[in-house]
């Protein structure tokens, strides 16, 4: 196998994702990795990185764009995190007081 074709294969199994993000204190942020698939659409692997991000801020985020592999998908993951919130606020309908 041709290192080409050894490269062809990486790029399949990880992607670069970048995530640019504003805070609270009226501050930008750039988070970037390479983040292998393993079996997920590169949506779920960068909400996943969201959610680390922020995890680790100690301030309120926004997302402002998500780029994986230089393609723009921020509206894939605002759309994953909107169903998180709604799926954890129906979840709420089901408590015992």
């Amino acid at each position: 196998m041709t290192s080409t074709n050894q490269m062809t294969i990486f790029n399949k199994q990880t992607v670069i994702i970048q995530i640019h993000y504003t805070s609270t204190a009226n501050t930008r942020g750039y988070q970037k990795g390479a983040f292998p698939l393993r079996g997920r659409k590169r949506e779920q692997a960068a909400y996943q990185f969201w959610k680390w991000i922020k995890k680790e801020n100690p301030l309120k985020v926004a997302i402002e764009q998500v780029l994986c592999e230089q393609e723009d998908i921020t509206e894939l993951v605002r759309e994953l995190e909107n169903e998180e919130i709604e799926r954890s606020l129906n979840g709420m309908d089901d408590l015992p007081f």
